[in-house]
Parts: structure tokens; sequence; C-alpha cells
């Protein structure tokens, strides 16, 4: 090649391979250097702009010995000493592999001889800018002299072209990669936009399995999904996902890419959010927890001043989709074993949370992903998501309570009673998401008694559909000014329907996770030491304080007093009188006595002591646990195929 320094075309570097050889070239050979560019992945393969990596396994197939060596015979500093193409041929395949395919694709494999000399290695990659300039300036590196201004827009190439050959590679025992370089190539496969939001983008991708990496473990694949071989950590399982390479199909693991907004200067002082590193905090807690029921994050990462993290994908959606899409189940022991046990693992993840002093605050079912974990039959599993910015998510509502919003519509339905004086010093204790969850459980029941049709029917019931915002519970005001809090007469009309049901009757599983929403969760008077609980999340979330006066009252009635700052209504708790309850004083309880509630009637379901549900149907053949949905068109493998609704799964 001469000196000009105008960027070689691959046109140009053919032609240049031809010229280095002396000797023509077959027509139907392919030479090395396009062998490389057709092995290049793009995420878009539509767009030849995007951005592309090329995988470490497919470069070492092209790299034989025979490549390199043919290469090589072209270098004038080589071409008569044997012994060293020899050793730089082992040099290349052992230690600059990448160095030596970027000069391949940039067309100067000349300077290999002098990059071996100088013990250069792909260990150096990426290099800063300049630094391989002074490398190649120190000795006579190519076969002609050139100057240093033009041996700088060579090396130029080299700089820009080494990034597809150092795609990002995640360990999946790191939560936090930094900052990085905006020309660092992430190794997605694919990446199509499936959600856009207020506070976050989100993308369906698939990344290659060989940047997926544990230094303890290593994903393998199982039917359908890649797992974690010795399951040392809880992570979700990896749907995998076909991808065609070149003229051969290859599957890799699907995931989620979330990118979060930047907020602007006004709506973070208007909150008090200083950063985004509130999301990346919480889900790196969720990860230390490592619950099956919280979702597993496998990295967080900057670049371009943007944050992101990346989740398993949830191929079977949110809860609420799951409702929505699925039939009426199968009401039997298997299934109701199934759903207590889900019931109890969602109880248990709120809880870790709860022991780390976090609380979620915007459980929904739309926060609740659905993962299949790579067994037949009953193999749904729940898992709570969005914990990060769901509490200023609860902010933001909270502030904007008044205003008519259709994006946080979910928040302000599942948040309870004390949610109405967002304007208290207090703030919200974890006792918020025992509430949520109670609503959650109660929407579970009615779909499996009622089937779909029931769970529409009651959520109308709650509300009209013009009303700017449903609850489970109702406020009014008295002539005093006094806020009246209870439970609405539609929840609990409904809860005592549920226990009509023939399925319920007896001390059955059934009856006893009503009576344990009724009393312990869906509780509008807080226990005594709601006032500590409360403490305990000033202690953590800045700007916040805590009267000493006391939160909730021993009586039944409880006011609960404004903070002195800033004045407002009393509120006036009144408990629900349209429930039976076998305690008088019923208080919401504690994440930690809900678990223990739930295992205990597990225990005795699978003792024999108590039955799942009434013994009014007759058992048949066995049944999955689980409702079945139509089984999706895809591959002979039965690893599903992006479809016109492939994309519409809520993610995290």
């Amino acid at each position: 090649m001469g000196t000009s320094a105008s960027k070689p075309t691959p046109d140009m570097a053919s032609k240049h391979k031809l010229e280095h050889h002396g000797a023509p070239v077959i027509d139907d050979e392919v030479l090395l250097i396009d062998k490389l560019k057709n092995a290049v992945i793009r995420n878009d393969e539509n767009n030849a702009e995007s951005p592309a990596f090329l995988p470490d396994c497919e470069l070492m197939k092209l790299l034989s010995e025979h490549e390199i060596r043919l290469e090589l015979e072209g270098d004038q500093n080589l071409r008569q000493k044997e012994g060293d193409i020899s050793e730089v041929v082992r040099y290349i395949r052992e230690r600059a592999p990448k160095t030596f395919a970027i000069l391949v694709y940039i067309g100067y494999t000349e300077w290999m001889y002098g990059l071996w000399k100088s013990g250069f290695t792909d260990e150096m990659l990426p290099i800063a800018s300049g630094s391989l300039l002074d490398i190649l300036s120190r000795g006579e590196l190519t076969p002609q002299q050139v100057s240093r201004r033009s041996l700088a827009g060579r090396v130029g190439y080299f700089e820009e072209s080494q990034w597809i050959f150092t795609a990002l590679a995640f360990d999946l025992g790191t939560f936090h990669y930094g900052a990085i370089d905006h020309r660092k190539r992430i190794p997605f496969m694919r990446k199509v936009l499936i959600d856009e939001g207020g506070f976050s983008i989100v993308w369906r991708t698939v990344v290659h399995k060989d940047y997926l990496v544990s230094n303890d473990d290593r994903l393998v694949l199982d039917k359908n999904y890649f797992v974690l071989r010795k399951k040392s950590k809880n992570m979700q399982p990896l749907s995998a996902e076909k991808i065609t390479i070149g003229d051969h199909e290859e599957v890799h693991p699907l995931l989620a890419l979330k990118e979060l907004r930047t907020l602007s200067k006004a709506q973070s002082e208007e909150i008090g959010i200083k950063d985004s590193k509130s999301e990346a905090n919480i889900l790196e807690v969720m990860n230390d927890i490592d619950h099956p029921h919280l979702i597993h994050t496998i990295a967080h990462y900057t670049q371009n001043g943007k944050d992101y993290f990346l989740f398993p994908f949830a191929t079977r959606g949110s809860l609420r989709k799951y409702w929505d899409d699925t039939t009426l189940p199968v009401v039997d022991a298997g299934y109701v074993r199934w759903l207590i046990g889900q019931m109890l693992g969602l109880a248990e993840a709120i809880r870790g949370l709860h022991r780390k002093k976090c609380r979620h605050g915007d459980l929904k079912p739309e926060n609740i992903l659905c993962f299949s974990t790579g067994g037949t039959g009953g193999d749904l599993r729940l898992v709570i998501a969005d914990v990060g910015l769901a509490k200023i998510h609860a902010e933001i509502t909270a502030q904007r309570h008044n205003t008519p919003t259709t994006t946080k519509a979910g928040t302000v339905m599942y948040s309870p009673p004390e949610y109405e004086y967002p304007n208290s010093a207090a703030p919200w204790s974890r006792l918020f998401d025992v509430w949520s969850l109670g609503c959650i459980f109660l929407e579970f029941m009615v779909w499996t008694l009622e089937g779909p049709s029931g769970l529409a029917g009651f959520r109308r019931s709650i509300a009209p559909e013009n009303a700017q915002r449903r609850t489970f519970y109702t406020t009014s005001e008295s002539k005093e000014s006094v806020q009246l809090l209870s439970i609405r007469s539609d929840v609990t009309g409904r809860v005592e329907k549920l226990l009509k049901d023939k399925r319920c009757q007896g001390q059955t599983g059934l009856r006893r996770v009503l009576r344990l929403i009724a009393d312990n969760m869906m509780v509008v008077a807080l226990p005594e030491d709601g006032a500590a609980e409360a403490e305990e999340m000033a202690a953590i979330e800045p700007n916040s304080s805590v009267e000493d006066d006391e939160e909730t009252s021993n009586t039944p009635t409880a006011h609960v007093r404004v903070s002195a700052s800033e004045k407002g209504p009393s509120v006036v708790i009144q408990r629900p009188t349209a429930i039976e309850s076998e305690d008088n004083e019923k208080r919401r309880s504690k994440a930690n006595d809900l678990v223990e509630k739930l295992q205990k009637i597990i225990k005795e379901i699978d003792d024999g002591i108590t039955p799942a549900l009434a013994p009014t149907v007759k058992e048949g053949k066995a049944r999955s646990p689980l409702p079945r949905r139509q089984a999706h068109a895809g591959s002979t493998l039965g690893i599903p195929k992006p479809g016109r609704n492939s994309n519409q799964a809520l993610q995290v």
C-alpha cells in the first residue's frame, strides 16, 4: 500500500492483498478480509451503520494457521525468514489474534512483524489514542519509511476498527461496569424497541452467549433456556432465541435492556432526586438478596451519559398480561398449591427487601413478571421487578395525586390509604408494600375463582372506566374537615363472595389465604410500631423526618396527624365492618408475619392436615397445576421466534 492516509475500502484492501502476495488469487477464493467482514454482527441487520462486533469464537475459526501464514508471506520483513514466520504465527494464535485481525481488516498486516518485536498483545486493547503511534515510531515497523504524520493517519484506522474486535463481556458476578467508552461495542445480536415511557426505554435484545461469563459457573443450554450449570445464583432462566448467522442458525440468550431517561433539573428538584443512582443501588441490593422471586440484574453500565440495565427477558410478560391472555385455570389441588407457593415466594422477596431497609413502593401486576423455569407443567415463576425507580414513581404520583394521569394509574390503584397524606414529613413505611401485595393477591384470587371476566368486572366495580383514580379504599370528609379512610364496600363484598365459593368452604388453603388478605394485608390500621417503621425509612431516605407523635393509635379508629410544618386535615382510619373477622383488633401485618403464615398453610397442605380446596370437584386425570396457553408457533426445539406479539411483554 502507498503512503496515502485515505481510509481503505474492502475493494482497496482486496487489491492490496493481490499486490502484496505478488500472485493472482483464484476467482472463487474468499479473502480473509472478506471473511472477517462477513462474520461481523450488527444488532440491526437492515442498518449498515448500526454498531458491529465480531465474536471471539468466530474470529478463532477464521484465523487458522494457514490463513495467518498466507497473510504474513506478503511482509517483506518475514518473507525470507521462515523461522520467524513460524514464531509470529504462534504468537498471533496465542497472544494477538485480535491485533492481527484488526491489521487484516484495515489492510496493514505489514505492521505485524514490528508489533511482534515490540511485544504488543491483545491485552493492550483497546489501545489509547496515540499509544500505537509511539510504538510504531520507535523502529522500522513498515517496509517503507514513512513520515510520522502519514503514519498517524493509518493508526487512526486501527484505533477506529479495534472496537469491532473488543466487545464488552459481562461477568455474571459483576454488577457495576461504570462509564463505558462511547465507542465500546455491546454484544447485541438483535435490538428491538418494545416500550417507551416517561422514565425509561426498553429494548428486546439478544446477547451473544460467549459474552455472558462467570468465574465460578457457566451458562449452559437446557432445553429452551440458558441456565447456570451450578445454580450458583438465583438468576431467572434466560430464554433462548434463534439467530441466523451467515448460512446457519444459532441460539443465544434473550435479554431486556432498560435505558433510564434523564430527568430535567426542574423534575429532579421537584421530587428531590439528585441522580439515577437509586435504581442501581436498590437493584444491586436485590442481587445481594439473591431470591428467585426478585429480578436478577445482569449488568449496569453508563454510556454516552445514559444509564443502562440488562435483565432476563420475561417472554410470558407481566402478571397483568398473563391474566388477560390466559383462559380460566383448572382449579385443582396442584394449582392451589402452586398459587400459594407463588404468593409465599413474593412475600419472601418483599421480606428480603424490608430486611435491607428498602421498600418497593410500586407493587402492581404490571411490575410482576412471569418467567418459565425451564421445566414442564407447573413451570411459571412470578418475579418482582421494576424496584429501583419505584420510589421515585410513587413520589411523583403522590405529589400530583389530584391531577389526572394515565401513566401512573396503576401506582395509585395499589397504594394504601396512608397515600392520602403525601404532604406529611413522615415517609411511607415498608407496610406500604404489604397493602399493595394484598391487593394483588386478592385480584389473583378473583381471577382464579371467577376467571378473566370476573376480574374485569371486579376492577370495574372499584371505579368506572372514566374515573380519574382507582383505589381499594375510599375516602370521605366530615363537616369538621376530618378525612375518613376505609376499605371499599365493593372490595369487602367481593371477599365475602369468594369466601362463599364452594371451593373455599371449610378450613381450606384457599379460604385461609382469603382471610390472610382481609385480616393481615388489606387493613387500614397500621401496627403499633408503625412509627418505628417510618423512622427506619427516614434513615435511608434523604430530606425526610418523623414527628415524635404517635403515627398510629392502639384503638380501632386511629388519628394520623400531618407534620406541624405542613398542616393539613386530620385523618381518621375506619376499620372495615363488612368482613367478619376472628381478630377484633386488626392491624396490617409485616412481611415476615405473612411469610410465616403462608409457610404454615403450605406445610399443612403438604402434610395432609389442610386441604388445598374443598373436595367439590371430582378428580380426573392428572392435570398441570398451571393454566395452559396456546402453544407458540416456534421452532421444533420449542424456542419462541419473534412474532407480532413477541415484543409486547412489559419488561423491567
